[in-house]
């Protein structure tokens, strides 16, 4: 059932006290982050901090089915909401900064279109040829979700430019500031240093602004990965050996990327490729599986565990009293 010499790397984002008024897969309600966690804790697996599990696998040293926390981004949401329930269970995690944005009263580029799609009076945008309708929250949350998508595709070099026009298109303030209690704020110094203090989290570098980095040219990728792992390495004493790439499909990174990343002294880059790591993975290109809102506690289950079989898991259902 378990695979005992694999390497699991789940990826979160934002973990929030509520649901948002529009649903968004990267924010996932701190009740099911909880029994997820109590789920690792009641399972077979050693939960693990990055560095230390992706060195043991590279060098075949896991023995028993081990898992490694991830967050991206950097809400502040990680240490107020999140790590008090690590804390509770004793789970390390890593946490990749968009380092452009700590310390700033702006949100990363996909959560100004869910703030502007909150607050705008619209019922209907025209962006990238598609128009998206806008009158009920189901509309909303679908304009939310492939907006998003159509930017990646159609901006990926520059989404902060596109993430304006739509602004500007649903007749919101252009890139407002973001309340510090709201949940798509970012963490500040002081929130980085509790998490350190902490003993539990490590940080590591996501970029500056959260770009497509196989979009860009070679100086922007520079500033990019440069500029983020420098910062990190400012911020924090000991910060992470590894990188986690924006968005991490197979085509958002590419051998640019992994070059600059060892000039910066980078030994392991995380993608979010849907797949458990073993032996002989590639360091610069280790999977990840990513949890978001929509996530049942079965799917969950089916994803750290490897099995596809859902009707299979009767055992997982008596063991989460379900």
């Amino acid at each position: 059932m378990f695979k005992r010499q694999s390497l699991t790397i789940l990826c979160y984002h934002g973990v929030v006290r509520s649901a948002l008024p529009i649903p968004d897969y990267c924010f996932l309600e701190a009740s099911r982050f909880q029994t997820q966690m109590q789920w690792l804790a009641r399972s077979h697996f050693r939960v693990a901090p990055l560095s230390e599990a992706i060195s043991d696998l590279l060098m075949g040293r896991v023995t028993q089915p081990t898992v490694a926390l991830t967050f991206d981004d950097g809400y502040r949401n990680n240490v107020d909401v999140a790590l008090p329930i690590l804390q509770r269970f004793n789970f390390p995690a890593t946490i990749f900064l968009a380092t452009g944005l700590i310390g700033s009263s702006k949100t990363i580029w996909p959560f100004r279109i869910l703030q502007a799609l909150q607050s705008t009076a619209a019922d209907s945008v025209t962006w990238g040829g598609r128009s998206f309708p806008l009158a009920t929250l189901a509309e909303r949350t679908a304009a939310n979700k492939s907006l998003q998508s159509r930017v990646k595709e159609l901006a990926p070099g520059t989404p902060d430019n596109a993430a304006a026009e739509i602004e500007r298109l649903l007749e919101v303030q252009e890139n407002p500031d973001i309340d510090r209690n709201s949940p798509l704020a970012m963490m500040d110094a002081d929130d980085v240093r509790l998490g350190v203090e902490s003993g539990l989290l490590e940080f590591g570098a996501h970029s500056v602004t959260h770009p497509i980095l196989s979009a860009l040219d070679d100086d922007g990728l520079r500033r990019e990965i440069d500029g983020s792992v420098q910062s990190i390495r400012q911020m924090v004493p000991k910060p992470s050996r590894c990188f986690a790439y924006p968005n991490g499909l197979p085509a958002d990174f590419d051998a640019r990327c992994i070059t600059r990343l060892q000039d910066n002294g980078i030994a392991f880059a995380v993608s979010t490729v849907q797949a458990m790591n073993r032996p002989g993975a590639d360091a610069y290109r280790l999977g990840r599986l990513c949890i978001g809102c929509d996530t049942t506690m079965l799917k969950f289950i089916a994803k750290t565990t490897g099995v596809s079989r859902l009707p299979g898991l009767g055992w997982a259902k008596r063991m989460i009293g379900r």
